[in-house]
């Protein structure tokens, strides 16, 4: 992991229950402090963990740095889409199995690992 929501430094304390730590509000360049609960904190902590094989996404399409659209252009290709309505459709995915630990190791979308052949001939 390249980017890490908050390193041990920005921790202040951790006392009878509460962790304080220290951010930068959007905006501005003062720091701050805030104290929350144990499991508040790790709540939030948690919305940043990726499971294994995830990607995040938000460097791509419209967020990403590569993207030549303006905000503005973005508004309103969004008001448009906005103002057609779109037929709901009626969709059941074919596997309604709850994800169990066995499924959740390895996503759908890979492939088995595969084994090389060798081109040796005893």
């Amino acid at each position: 992991m390249s980017w890490i929501w908050i390193t041990d430094n920005r921790i202040v304390s951790v006392a009878h229950g509460k962790v304080t730590f220290t951010y930068v509000k959007s905006g501005s360049k003062r720091r701050r402090r805030m104290t929350l609960d144990v499991g508040e904190f790790i709540r939030r902590y948690l919305t940043h963990v990726l499971p294994s094989g995830f990607m995040r996404i938000r460097h791509y399409g419209f967020m990403g740095s590569g993207c030549s659209i303006s905000h503005r252009e973005l508004v309103g290709m969004v008001r448009v889409a906005q103002a057609h309505e779109v037929e709901p459709i009626e969709y059941t995915p074919p596997d309604r199995r709850p994800l169990t630990s066995d499924r959740a190791r390895v996503p759908a979308h890979r492939a088995p690992p595969t084994h090389s052949v060798s081109n040796h001939h005893p």
